[in-house]
């Protein structure tokens, strides 16, 4: 079937449609956010305001990362082929995980659940330095429910008030010493994460079993539209931030072009 005849196909069956009404929606959903969430607006926000403010005592990251596409790592650490790498959320972007895994030759290890990404995953079946796993990590082993934003975005293990959710669905979740005991690891080299709420206490969890990755990089989300919930979990920041700082880490924040959303650490094992 040549082109002409696809197109035509496409119009009868409503599908072209379809994919034009996404694609502008898709556009105008960006631009709205990139307004919505500028760090020039973000004063009208209270809840921003209490987080820059927490920011802002956190000590920023040094000039001289290493960049491997939209995250940066220490040069305190030589990174090779036999370095262990965990990415804990991708939704359908695997920019770092590519760059990192082509820059050192490591493999990579994936985590998501989100059915977007297992249908997006398959794309790299062929690549063998991705190694994709279809679970969530979490602070037990068991099947969660996870819901999925109305705006087609990545899947969380919180139904957070004020987040509109209109999918959700069930999915195996395994702890990081479970996941670490089933592949054969001794030692996290790299753990990245951007897991939507969940980070912290999958953190603390670690912590709690004693495994200290050598670098920690990732976005820490905090509760919407729920003040006395941002205030509790900023609490909960600084108390996590000060058990890194006694096992040996040193901590920085990651600047942010949409900012006071979150809190992105790194943390670097220096003893």
């Amino acid at each position: 079937m040549g082109f002409t005849e696809k197109v035509r196909d496409k119009i009868k069956s409503g599908d072209l449609w379809n994919s034009v009404y996404k694609t502008i929606r898709n556009q105008f959903l960006l631009f709205r956010n990139n307004i919505r969430y500028h760090n020039a607006l973000y004063f009208l926000d209270k809840e921003r305001v209490v987080t820059k403010k927490f920011i802002d005592t956190l000590t920023p990251a040094p000039k001289n990362l290493i960049k491997y596409a939209n995250y940066s790592l220490s040069p305190t650490h030589t990174f090779d082929q036999n370095s262990i790498v965990y990415s804990l959320g991708i939704f359908r972007d695997i920019s770092f995980d590519l760059s990192i895994s082509e820059s050192t030759g490591c493999t990579v290890h994936l985590f998501d659940p989100t059915p977007a990404t297992v249908e997006f995953m398959k794309k790299f079946s062929e690549n063998k330095k991705l190694d994709y796993h279809p679970i969530g990590v979490w602070i037990q082993d068991e099947e969660l429910t996870f819901y999925v934003g109305k705006e087609d975005t990545s899947s969380t293990l919180f139904d957070q008030d004020g987040v509109k959710k209109f999918v959700h669905f069930k999915a195996k979740c395994e702890t990081i010493p479970t996941i670490m005991n089933r592949l054969g690891h001794q030692q996290i080299d790299v753990l990245k994460m951007d897991i939507e709420g969940a980070a912290l206490p999958v953190c603390e969890h670690m912590l709690e079993n004693k495994i200290y990755p050598k670098q920690i990089v990732g976005e820490f989300e905090r509760p919407i539209k729920a003040p006395q919930k941002v205030k509790e979990f900023l609490k909960q920041m600084e108390l996590f931030i000060t058990s890194l700082q006694n096992v040996g880490y040193t901590v920085y924040s990651l600047h942010r072009k949409q900012a006071y959303y979150s809190v992105e650490l790194l943390a670097v094992k220096e003893r």
